[in-house]
């Protein structure tokens, strides 16, 4: 037998309303997710993390070959156009790491300082941009072999942390996925649970309406 779909009515001269059909599940409008919500799933995204670690080794042959400039392993040209170039890339990564420090604080907010290592990332990020802009533009002023052997050492313990972090960050977001497919599986053991106890209760509602009638002993 067909089933009737209530529909509702419209008075003369007015819009129509939308049909409603009984028993029919209303899926509310899907928000659009804000800037900053966007901004975080970016942020925790594995393409970022890989994008991040790259970063860093390339900082960590930068920060390498200084090293080996600053310790006459690799002999410098006259006026050290090799050093002022990889210095200046080195800025170059430092910035996109502060700019990236100031993003996470405005997605993150208060959550961003729960975590140590990232204070520790912004502590050396800070140091370590601060000592290579004094060394590029007051490096006379400086002792300069001694102050750029304490950035290029800063620079591998920011090296260090960012590859933990990276890790890190990775390490979290696998755990969370397993805990929402935990979850999901718990939610159907549970929804298999109560159909089995409607089933069992269904079987033996039948089989005492066979033992009324006298069709089983």
């Amino acid at each position: 037998m067909p089933t009737a779909r209530a529909t509702a009515s419209v008075a003369p001269g007015t819009q129509s309303s939308t049909t409603i059909v009984p028993g029919e599940v209303v899926t509310p409008p899907e928000v659009p997710p804000t800037f900053r919500t966007v901004l975080r799933r970016h942020f925790i995204s594995n393409r970022f993390q890989v994008f991040i670690v790259s970063l860093v080794v390339m900082d960590a042959m930068l920060v390498l070959v200084e090293l080996m400039l600053d310790f006459k392993i690799i002999q410098p040209d006259k006026d050290n156009h090799a050093g002022k170039v990889f210095h200046c890339l080195s800025i170059a990564i430092l910035t996109f790491f502060m700019i990236e420090i100031v993003v996470k604080l405005y997605v993150f907010h208060k959550e961003f300082f729960s975590h140590k290592c990232e204070i520790l990332d912004v502590v050396v990020v800070i140091v370590s941009f601060a000592l290579d802009i004094a060394v590029l533009f007051c490096g006379h002023e400086f002792d300069a072999f001694g102050l750029l052997i304490l950035l290029r050492l800063w620079r591998v313990a920011r090296i260090m942390n960012s590859i933990i972090i990276s890790v890190k960050t990775r390490s979290e977001r696998q755990l969370s996925r397993l805990k929402m497919i935990n979850y999901e599986l718990a939610m159907k053991i549970q929804d298999l649970e109560f159909s089995c106890t409607k089933k069992e209760q269904e079987i033996e509602r039948l089989n005492k309406l066979l033992r009324d009638h006298g069709l089983l002993q």
